[in-house]
């Protein structure tokens, strides 16, 4: 039967390792949505969730690497250096959290300002006319408050490209200017999201960690024993195979 100090070590590698490719996928999942989101036009702020996802993908996996070596070495003192981290990574994420929500209705505006930059500019620049299509396009809507905006001559990209005339009667109805500020709200609550649940997974993390170290540091001494001779054991069990090729 496994010792106790065994259990929680295998408890803590396992999660370490799994931590560590949900890292990955974070980091996978915020580059992909940067490239599918680069039509967007001069407005980095509306990459929130992208961004977001990548830097804790990054730190996530860092911190996975730390937990793994004290892992592998077994050592009090990278154990404790791995709490503090997660600790303050853990206060970081939910204080971001927090800062985030408050200011919803900021980015809202932000993002009520840049639409209505957009679809003003529109009608004098060919750039902000693409941009504008774009956005009708991906966000699937019509006009700043409506296809009514457009009149009779709507463009390709107010309707679903499987028809080959865009008319009144198969346009989008939603407007751009309140699809692009609910479009906003999606991607800081998604942000807030990542962070939250980031968070409580690593506040998991941070009681495996705390109950290794307690566990590690409380072993039996003849435990410690056990373990230390057994490595010394395998170490000139190797060096015989060396020395004499069998």
């Amino acid at each position: 039967m496994a010792s106790p100090s065994r259990v929680i070590y295998r408890i803590f590698l396992i999660y370490n390792v799994l931590w560590g490719l949900i890292g990955i996928m974070l980091i996978a999942y915020g580059g992909d949505n940067i490239f599918r989101m680069n039509y967007y036009f001069d407005a980095s702020y509306f990459r929130i969730t992208s961004i977001t996802s990548i830097i804790l993908g990054i730190s996530v996996l860092t911190l996975s690497v730390i937990g793994y070596v004290s892992c592998f070495n077994e050592q009090a003192g990278l154990t404790i250096a791995y709490i503090i981290i997660i600790s303050t990574k853990i206060i970081i994420q939910i204080v971001s959290a927090i800062l985030i929500y408050v200011r919803v209705d900021f980015y809202g505006g932000q993002a009520r300002d840049f639409i209505s930059k957009v679809w003003e500019s529109s009608q004098f620049s060919s750039k902000y006319a693409a941009y504008l299509n774009s956005i009708q396009l991906n966000l699937k809507c019509c006009g700043f408050t409506g296809p009514d905006d457009w009149g009779i001559n709507l463009p390709p990209s107010c309707c679903d490209r499987e028809y080959f005339a865009c008319l009144m009667e198969n346009s989008y109805r939603i407007g751009c200017g309140q699809k692009f500020i609910d479009f906003k709200k999606e991607l800081t609550f998604a942000a807030i999201a990542i962070f939250v649940t980031v968070s409580a997974i690593e506040i998991v993390g941070l009681v495996i960690a705390v109950v290794y170290l307690w566990v590690i540091r409380h072993r039996p001494v003849e435990e410690q024993t056990r373990n230390q001779v057994t490595v010394i054991d395998h170490v000139f069990e190797k060096a015989d195979f060396d020395m004499t090729g069998n």
